[in-house]
């Protein structure tokens, strides 16, 4: 038997053992669970109401409190901040996942709460919960460059939301890159310690039709001392793990650009070095790293070379045999 001598604590579990509901709940935890509760919700009376009102958030209270990844910055929350964690995303199973993953997306949410107007962007311009914790996720809270931008200009955030479905992060040659993931594209970003670099915006799309497109270049990456041999076919698998069934064609655009080594990709390069030596499409595209990557995944069917400005810009699709 327990007896009770604070006179805080003895107000506080009178209170909350007044409603049976929770009363049932909090009766069946160990002591020191309990008490680590009540000690840090005390009486406030906003609190008490939404936990009143939403029993089932104590058990969630409960499953951060346990988690030792979760619980130490779970615990810097105000009991208030808790709640408005715990409602938006402490019900859920696989944002608790991410969350374990990544215990820093409850500073992050600490951080962008403590400014009314980004946590009001955040919640009126995304979809669902899950692409909230995924913002939090990607603008950490030691992302304090990011902050300032979004702080500054909250409008930015609006850009940063509605895009992705998923947030995957891998690892290949010792550094990790993330995979954002919506309905038609896929963006890669290399990762630093508590942000990411925009060298270049590599991406996959899925056009109508189910038509792939990419649009890859790691000449940045390599500039800052990054070993990014064979990191762009990683990302082709990686795409093609996500969309494989969906896929019909593959299209690519080889064109001109300052940003590309020797300002032209490395497609264009390839075919035209090629073609202007045998002045055939055919075997031009077929020597270009494209269509033996491709023609490994079964794209091995030449639809269309579109070269009419061949100046310019070449466009090619290949379709499965």
């Amino acid at each position: 038997m327990t007896v009770v001598t604070n006179e805080q604590r003895v107000n506080t579990i009178t209170k909350y053992y007044a409603e049976y509901r929770i009363k049932q709940t909090l009766s069946i935890w160990k002591s020191e669970e309990r008490w680590a509760f009540l000690d840090k919700v005390k009486i406030e009376e906003t609190t008490f109401n939404a936990y009143k009102t939403k029993p089932v958030l104590i058990n969630s209270w409960k499953t951060h409190y346990i988690e030792p990844n979760v619980a130490n910055n779970f615990n810097l929350l105000t009991s208030q901040r808790q709640i408005e964690w715990l409602e938006g995303y402490g019900n859920s199973d696989e944002l608790f996942l991410r969350t374990k993953n990544n215990p820093d997306t409850i500073l992050s949410f600490n951080k962008y709460s403590d400014e009314p107007e980004l946590i009001s962007k955040i919640k009126n311009y995304s979809n669902n919960s899950k692409e909230e914790i995924i913002f939090f996720e990607r603008y950490g809270s030691k992302n304090e460059e990011w902050f300032q931008i979004f702080k500054h200009n909250p409008s930015k955030i609006v850009f940063e939301l509605g895009l992705y479905n998923d947030r995957i992060i891998k690892v290949f040659n010792s550094f990790r890159y993330e995979m954002l993931i919506g309905n038609n594209q896929i963006a890669y970003n290399v990762l630093t310690e508590n942000s990411f670099i925009m060298s270049w915006p590599n991406k996959a799309w899925k056009k109508p039709g189910g038509i792939l497109s990419f649009d890859f270049n790691t000449s940045g990456l390599k500039s800052m001392d990054y070993n990014v041999k064979n990191l762009g076919k990683k990302w082709v698998d990686d795409t093609f793990e996500i969309w494989e069934p969906q896929i019909n064609k593959v299209e690519a655009k080889w064109t001109f650009d300052t940003e590309y080594p020797d300002g032209v990709s490395k497609g264009y390069l390839e075919y035209t070095n090629k073609f202007e030596e045998t002045y055939n499409k055919m075997e031009a595209l077929k020597s270009t790293s494209f269509y033996q990557l491709m023609r490994a995944k079964g794209f091995n069917v030449i639809e269309d070379i579109n070269d009419f400005n061949y100046d310019f810009e070449i466009i090619v699709v290949l379709k499965r045999n």
